[in-house]
């Protein structure tokens, strides 16, 4: 074995300038068929994970039929109810409210206005403005702003369904930079100030940190509508917490919302129906009167989203088959030549005595060389390069959707009256689908599925290497040094 390394090597040395040529030209279709896969595995991803969490999604609400803007609360009960329906693939019961943080200060824009503004409002015998809006939520991970407002945890874990009546939080990575937390640091908050007065003080709820996630700081849209004096509306200072959790702290944070994820988004309609056959219409005898649910979906998302992403997806992925395809027949016909300008060599190889398992095994090892490297190089610039392909590909599409966006805001601001746009009533109207877009596929995580590929690529590329090998063994030596 140690000869056919030794022979291998020799060789290798002796055709150095043709294996540095192959080796380039292995390496620029590689790395061409990297790009076009990558993307095409991460665009695939993202379609199938924005189609299951936005644009199968359905709200759900309680109106009152007698007291306008009057809404009811969701109890677990009737989630159970809906979690056992075939097509409901996951729920999310959330509730929210502005409230207070107890032991940590929280991310202000302009400190000094924040502070005279809480004095002149205790000199007036006013509440003061709360420092946090609290969230409580079943799972953090499906909810709207995560997939499709540019909310991204960036460290520790989301809240689920397993920390349901746990006093856990996930908090902004700017509001724990503020304080000097970390995970696994405790924080505090309390109720309203406004509900302290009409209620009394519900005393204090201590979480423990569990996640920390960042948000598109640099969106324009969310500087049009924070106000300074306003913490509670900089989503820094964004606290989610169990629902379980919350409501039982205080009833002003049981959930108001029961998004439910259904199994496709081509059959919304029906699978309503198939919800309103176990909820009913509604419900009665409540303290809150007759009540009636109400079902809100981006109904345009199939036709402006889900088909067009669809079309893109397919495409990209037949141009990655088809490069792919192409690239391995190249690659064949080029180990064609090369072997055939090897017959002489193999000749003499032959003639001197040399097994052909062992001259088989020195010409696979010989010409899978140069691929390997080059596959080496292409992934190693692959990995450097795919995120900035990603953004070329997808930055014109999210700016023109972004910017459309902010128009849309700065439409509501105008035709609203409203000083500035304000994030919980906009999804209190279910108007957070097109939040924001980033403008980066997510790549990190196609590369262990290219590798698969590209480990399976290269065992039958060997496959075919060894066969042409074997194939033109079967020659004699005397055959294989007159031919050529």
């Amino acid at each position: 074995m140690i000869m056919i390394f030794s022979r291998t090597a020799l060789s290798l040395w002796h055709h150095k300038r043709r294996n540095i040529l192959i080796t380039i030209g292995f390496f620029l279709l590689l790395f061409l068929m990297i790009s076009v896969t990558i993307i095409s595995i991460a665009s695939d991803r993202q379609v199938a994970y924005l189609n299951a969490n936005v644009g199968n999604c359905v709200m759900m609400t309680k109106s009152s039929e007698n007291v306008d803007g009057m809404e009811g609360p969701f109890y677990a009960k009737e989630a159970d109810q809906l979690k056992n329906l075939p097509f409901v693939r996951d729920y999310n019961m959330v509730g929210f409210g502005v409230g207070n943080l107890v032991d940590a200060v929280p991310v202000i824009k302009d400190k000094e206005l924040f502070e005279w503004n809480q004095e002149s409002m205790k000199k007036n015998g006013l509440a003061e403005v709360d420092t946090c809006l609290m969230f409580g939520i079943t799972n953090t991970e499906i909810y709207t702003l995560f997939t499709s407002a540019g909310f991204a945890l960036v460290e520790g874990k989301h809240i689920t369904a397993d920390n349901a009546g746990q006093k856990v939080a996930v908090i902004s990575s700017a509001l724990a930079k503020e304080n000097g937390l970390k995970l696994g640091d405790s924080i505090s908050v309390t109720g309203s100030n406004i509900d302290k007065q009409i209620s009394g003080d519900p005393g204090t709820l201590t979480l423990t940190i569990i996640g920390l996630f960042d948000y598109p700081q640099d969106s324009n849209l969310y500087e049009k509508m924070i106000l300074p004096v306003f913490p509670s509306d900089l989503p820094a200072n964004y606290i989610f917490i169990p629902s379980d959790t919350i409501s039982s702290f205080s009833v002003y944070y049981i959930p108001l919302r029961l998004y439910v994820y259904l199994q496709g988004s081509e059959q919304i309609e029906g699978c309503i129906d198939g919800i309103k056959d176990v909820l009913g219409e509604g419900t009665t005898g409540t303290i809150y009167g007759p009540l009636k649910y109400t079902y809100t979906w981006d109904e345009q998302w199939v036709s402006t989203v889900g088909k067009p992403a669809e079309e893109i997806r397919h495409m990209a992925t037949a141009t990655a088959v088809g490069l792919g395809v192409g690239i391995f027949v190249i690659i064949l016909l080029i180990y064609a030549l090369l072997l055939n300008g090897k017959k002489y060599e193999m000749g003499i190889y032959l003639s001197l005595g040399v097994s052909k398992t062992k001259l088989v095994i020195q010409t696979v090892l010989e010409e899978l060389a140069p691929v390997l490297v080059a596959l080496i190089l292409a992934v190693l610039l692959g990995v450097i390069a795919a995120p900035g392909v990603s953004s070329i590909v997808m930055d014109k599409s999210a700016s023109e959707t972004n910017v459309a966006i902010e128009q849309q805001r700065d439409e509501l601001i105008r035709y609203e009256g409203h000083g500035a746009y304000n994030i919980e009533s906009d999804i209190k109207a279910a108007r957070t689908t097109y939040f924001y877009v980033n403008d980066q596929l997510n790549v990190g995580d196609s590369f262990g599925v290219f590798m698969i590929y590209a480990s399976a690529g290269m065992v039958v590329i060997m496959a075919a290497l060894t066969g042409q090998a074997l194939l033109f063994l079967r020659k004699s030596p005397a055959r294989l040094l007159i031919s050529n």
